[in-house]
């Protein structure tokens, strides 16, 4: 696991290498410990998978210019599908519709990372 400061004035290395970072929320933030957390690996995935959840998916849509049908077609999940996963019907930790979009996302050249409590969704 690989931490970077963020409080210095000048960009830091993650900026750098991924570009703006769209974060959305997950849960309560240490806001005295503004650090970045890429996460790699299976076990970091893992957590990293778990904390992506229907706003991230929408937002992650949003930086490719992708509607809700788009993403059905180059996924092969169903509208209905992916409009459940984005509402936050579907646990994200039980659902295999989840892991499809996610990496049809990815593929698609969307990054996602852990900041804190927080995944930032990036353009690679």
């Amino acid at each position: 696991m690989t931490s970077i400061p963020l409080a210095t004035p000048a960009p830091s290395r993650v900026e750098l290498a991924l570009g703006h970072l769209l974060a959305c929320p997950v849960g309560d933030h240490d806001l005295d410990a503004p650090r970045v957390t890429l996460l790699a690996g299976s076990c970091h995935d893992h957590r990293l998978g778990r904390a992506i959840e229907g706003c991230h998916i929408r937002a992650a849509r949003g930086l490719l210019d992708w509607s809700m049908h788009d993403l059905a077609q180059a996924s092969g999940l169903s509208l209905s599908t992916i409009r459940r996963l984005e509402n936050g019907v579907t646990a994200p930790e039980t659902s295999r519709s989840h892991g499809i979009a996610v990496a049809t996302l990815r593929r698609a050249g969307v990054g996602f990372a852990l900041l804190n409590h927080t995944v930032a969704i990036y353009r690679l």
